[in-house]
């Protein structure tokens, strides 16, 4: 869920017209705060259940929190990452397509 909200802020900025690296910075300074307490937070509270007597809810506190951290990450770091690359995929796939004269909308 975290990167929905990252990503949203992000294409707002880019249909604003802002280049992709500061668009990224605005959608950083608007929503990452709240992404990373956020995260950091569901985190830490799932982390104290490693303190319980079942084995079973230890292992999902452990895991949960994990999950919870690298979701965290993921949303701040790799989705634009994905987001860069992905687009420049696309460029090449345009650029490719009419160079072989196939008519190719991009938008």
């Amino acid at each position: 869920d975290y990167g929905i909200y990252l990503y949203a802020q992000l294409q707002r900025f880019l249909k604003e017209g802002d280049p992709f690296p500061s668009a990224y910075r605005k959608a950083v300074q608007t929503t990452g705060a709240a992404i990373f307490f956020t995260g950091v937070t569901l985190s830490l509270s799932t982390l104290i259940w490693n303190f319980s007597p079942l084995k079973f809810q230890s292992d999902m506190g452990r895991l949960l929190s994990f999950m919870f951290f690298a979701n965290m990450l993921g949303a701040l770091i790799f989705l634009p990452i994905i987001h860069v690359v992905l687009d420049q995929v696309k460029g090449w796939i345009v650029n490719r397509c009419q160079t072989i004269g196939m008519k190719f909308a991009a938008k």
